[in-house]
């Protein structure tokens, strides 16, 4: 069985709605989709911009058009957020039920289809034949009216808008995915450059205002 199937059957059926705050990412899907059009990884414009991608999941071994990068896109627009960066998803999935994410969840999507609130920022994972790990994400970067918009990266070799999905007074219905990844609020206490800063008191007051 695929692990992101695995995963999926050990999440619980949560009672009531499931929403969160988002991930701030501002306009950065956006922008990224805009670079992307026209182009593909076999282009030279893009190697930098790849480049980037797998930086940011600390991957050095990688040729564009030979090394799959929809993990590492979603990693790198989820920058800053508190989300583990990894080169697949089924790694950041795993490092977010394992607590590794700061203040990010994950949820069972058949268990739980039409209580879902989507918010900007929201991924949404699916097993892929092909292997035990093999998978896909996209991302939730805008909510208009009754319509969530989704994107991923390394579709027909580019990043592209991969569907949209209409919201029924507000909740989802995702089908043919299999877990939802979710930010739900900030992490206990501050970085740690701040507690070095501040004390362990002062740490605790900022902990006790949020």
């Amino acid at each position: 069985m695929n692990i992101i199937n695995r995963m999926e059957s050990s999440l619980p059926t949560v009672s009531g709605t499931i929403s969160g705050t988002g991930a701030e990412i501002g306009g950065r899907v956006e922008d990224d989709l805009a670079f992307w059009s026209g182009k593909t990884e076999s282009d030279s414009a893009a190697y930098s911009r790849l480049e980037d991608y797998w930086s940011h999941v600390g991957y050095t071994d990688w040729t564009p058009g030979g090394t799959p990068w929809s993990a590492a896109w979603i990693s790198y627009q989820l920058r800053g957020t508190g989300f583990k960066p990894s080169a697949g998803h089924w790694a950041y999935t795993e490092s977010i039920i394992g607590g590794d994410s700061p203040g990010w969840k994950a949820y069972s999507i058949p268990k739980n289809n039409g209580r879902i609130s989507l918010n900007v920022g929201d991924v949404i994972v699916k097993a892929r034949s092909g292997s035990d790990t093999a998978g896909h994400g996209d991302i939730v970067y805008k909510i208009q009216g009754d319509k969530a918009f989704l994107a991923g990266g390394n579709l027909s070799d580019s990043a592209r808008t991969t569907q949209t999905i209409t919201l029924v007074d507000g909740l989802a219905t995702i089908p043919g995915y299999q877990i939802l990844l979710k930010k739900t609020g900030g992490s206990k206490f501050p970085p740690w450059w701040l507690i070095g800063g501040m004390g362990m008191v002062g740490a605790w007051i900022w902990s006790r205002k949020k």
